[in-house]
């Protein structure tokens, strides 16, 4: 991909002349890099509640269609998973919390990446950070909407399976803990502000999806045969991809980054205003 241009002097060819002396120019390019493993998951071994006799299942039992425990005691269906992959070894952020309202359940297992919900210090409100970020003192959410305080976190925990459920509501109750459906690829020492929003963002970039799973009967059955590259479901495969190649970018092309990420912007609002109105005019409003 082309960026820019400039002199070889500035490309640190000092003897590179042109025959009238003048220096020459030289292009600058960006090469895509080579496919990067997944980052947004969860271990199979985490508990979810489900609105069914099974009740509390492992994560790695959880199926598209299912009614899952989300913010606020409710339930929401899961209609994708950005990454299923049982077969994948990976490590993940333990995270131990003083109290549970479900007690026996064990430790919550996230990659570092992944969104979480906090309380702001001092404030009745909640953030979502990457787990990275997490740091021992620090208040979660239960599934029954009281503060947990991190009591402990180990770090580099190997497993088996990486599975990163999509509900309706764009969160998630995994381990008694909730947390959101998606992840940060932005550099969060860099870009803090950009880092808040993720949430918002990856939610209003899927609504799409959730549109298309939300819509009949006729469906249902596309949306819960979804297919997966490298674990990384195919609705999203592209888009991931690009977003994590532009966040590679941010360091040493931060103005290419930012225009990037406008546009893209754009486009995520475009869509989501053409889909409301698509849908609103054909089967009526929908709980999204």
């Amino acid at each position: 991909l082309f960026t820019s241009f400039g002199s070889d002097l500035a490309a640190g060819i000092p003897s590179a002349t042109s025959w009238n002396n003048i220096p020459d120019c030289t292009l600058e390019v960006l090469r895509l890099p080579a496919e990067l493993p997944p980052i947004l998951c969860f271990s199979g071994g985490n508990m979810v509640e489900v609105m069914d006799s099974r009740q509390w299942i492992r994560m790695e039992s959880l199926q598209i269609g299912d009614m899952v425990r989300v913010e606020g005691g409710s339930f929401s269906k899961v209609y994708s998973f950005g990454h299923y992959d049982p077969d994948m070894s990976a490590t993940y952020l333990q995270i131990h919390v003083q109290d549970k309202t479900r007690k026996g359940s064990p430790p919550l297992e996230i990659s570092e990446h992944h969104l979480i919900y906090t309380i702001v210090p001092g404030r009745n409100t909640t953030v979502t950070i990457p787990a990275s970020m997490l740091k021992v003192g620090d208040q979660l959410v239960l599934s029954s909407g009281a503060a947990t305080t991190v009591s402990k976190i180990i770090k580099n925990v190997s497993r088996k399976g990486a599975y990163a459920p999509f509900t309706m509501s764009g969160n998630i109750v995994v381990s008694d803990i909730l947390a959101s459906n998606y992840i940060s690829m932005i550099d969060t020492t860099t870009l803090p502000r950009i880092t808040k929003m993720m949430h918002w963002m990856a939610h209003a970039f899927q609504t799409p999806h959730r549109l298309v799973c939300s819509w009949d009967l006729t469906q249902r059955q596309f949306c819960e045969n979804e297919t997966y590259t490298n674990g990384l479901s195919n609705w999203i495969y592209a888009s991931y991809h690009l977003v994590r190649w532009m966040t590679e970018t941010s360091h040493s092309h931060p103005r290419l980054f930012f225009f990037l990420a406008c546009g893209a912007m754009v486009v995520v609002l475009s869509l989501l205003a053409r889909s409301l109105s698509f849908v609103k005019a054909m089967v009526g409003p929908l709980t999204l």
